[in-house]
């Protein structure tokens, strides 16, 4: 008896679930909604966590997506109102930045105060003193993404959400959808956490046999006329792919996604989010088929989460600042210009034309201009910006170059129409 004791006091005594003295967070409800629009996937993970302690915590996972598919949004629950974007296409530096200064804003240790003066000399003012709650979404490799957010408050809870968009494949006839159930974390599920997975499959045109071959559903419901079929996941979806099999009528509007293929605008004018996930489908294609060197300058103004843009999810107003303060916080590399955003994209007229997109007012707009010129100044400048230099003139040796000049409100400096174009590729 006295042996077994001691053994009874430790488990007695050990921290209790969810206590202050187990600092992890507690997942109290993950939700997923799959919508597959005809051959569009449309998916939806929202998380509810707990901080049991008395202390800020941080939340972390990591998660996969179906393959080829673009991580476009995320909000944290305070944003779910705003009718402004909830999040900000930033480099991954800015990104990582802009977090370390926010969770640096809660000094528990005398080494992470000496790391938020270090910040404070290396970072502006603006950064510093941003104290909202943010979350980073980063990609770790292909189809594998890191989420962070940071803090939940003491005694609190929070809820985050993060969107995914892919084009889902055909097999034999049939649509199948193949979507990672699984998640990385060291937070713990709560004993009674709620865990749902729901599908809608929705068509233009009759809709017919919906089945899973990895998962049963259930609460099946289908609306004939309104093509439409619901569903819940039944069983433990945790740590398995969730296949599902659908088969299109005919007259079905499938969505093209090849380099050439014209976006059709039926999809935007009825459902606003709907386009915007459709934009960020081609957005990510375009951006996976680009050559390897024009990636990092077209990864923001693809506006989806990539190895050279990160998703960072703040108020609107803070998004604003960080891009007025951008130029002074963070150097570009020795000889590579600042990525071009989707923001700055859609504000030259050269871009939207080369996008098929209507100009923003009448009058003098961003376009291409050619110089003679015979200065070695002018043609190294030229060189430099990878401009075409073409050799002119009989008698008095001269050099012609073609670049793109922007004025008005344009933001934008770079002279370069190839790279103009190729930014324009990722937003038509």
């Amino acid at each position: 008896m006295r042996r077994i004791l001691p053994a009874l006091l430790l488990l007695i005594c050990g921290p209790a679930w969810g206590s202050p003295d187990d600092e992890t967070l507690v997942l109290l409800s993950r939700t997923v909604e799959l919508r597959l629009e005809e051959n569009v996937g449309l998916l939806q993970v929202q998380l509810k966590v707990k901080n049991p302690t008395e202390r800020a915590l941080e939340g972390e996972l990591r998660f996969s997506v179906p393959a080829g598919a673009a991580v476009y949004e995320a909000s944290l629950l305070k944003h779910v109102s705003s009718t402004e974007r909830k999040s900000k296409l930033v480099t991954p530096d800015q990104a990582a930045a802009f977090y370390a200064l926010a969770k640096n804003s809660v000094k528990d240790t005398a080494e992470e105060a000496l790391i938020g003066q270090a910040m404070m000399k290396k970072y502006p003012k603006a950064y510093y003193q941003t104290k909202k709650d943010p979350a980073v979404i980063d990609q770790v490799s292909e189809d594998r993404y890191r989420l962070r957010f940071f803090p939940v408050p003491p005694r609190d809870n929070q809820t985050v959400t993060y969107r995914v968009a892919f084009e889902v494949p055909r097999e034999e006839g049939a649509c199948v959808a193949t979507v990672p159930l699984s998640w990385e974390t060291p937070m713990k599920s709560a004993p009674d956490a709620v865990v749902e997975t729901r599908v809608t499959v929705r068509s233009a045109d009759d809709l017919g046999a919906v089945t899973s071959s990895s998962h049963r559903l259930g609460s099946i419901q289908r609306h004939a006329e309104l093509h439409r079929f619901g569903a819940v996941v039944e069983g433990s979806a945790e740590g398995s792919d969730l296949v599902l099999s659908y088969v299109l009528a005919p007259k079905a509007k499938l969505h093209a996604f090849s380099a050439d293929a014209k976006v059709d605008a039926g999809l935007a004018s009825q459902r606003p989010d709907d386009a915007r996930a459709l934009h960020a489908v081609r957005a990510k294609q375009t951006l996976d088929r680009a050559a390897e060197a024009d990636r990092p300058a077209l990864g923001l103004a693809a506006a989806v989460v990539s190895p050279h843009a990160s998703l960072l999810v703040i108020e609107a107003s803070e998004a604003r600042d960080l891009a007025r303060t951008d130029d002074r916080s963070f150097k570009a590399e020795s000889g590579s210009g600042r990525p071009i955003t989707e923001d700055d994209a859609l504000q030259c007229d050269f871009i939207r034309a080369a996008a098929q997109l209507p100009a923003l007012a009448p009058g003098a707009t961003c376009g291409v201009h050619v110089i003679s010129t015979n200065s070695a100044a002018k043609v190294q400048w030229a060189k430099d910006n990878g401009l075409k230099v073409t050799s002119t003139g009989v008698l008095l040796a001269t050099s012609s170059v073609e670049y793109v000049k922007h004025i008005g409100a344009c933001s934008l400096r770079e002279p370069n129409p190839d790279k103009l174009r190729k930014v324009a590729e990722v937003l038509k």
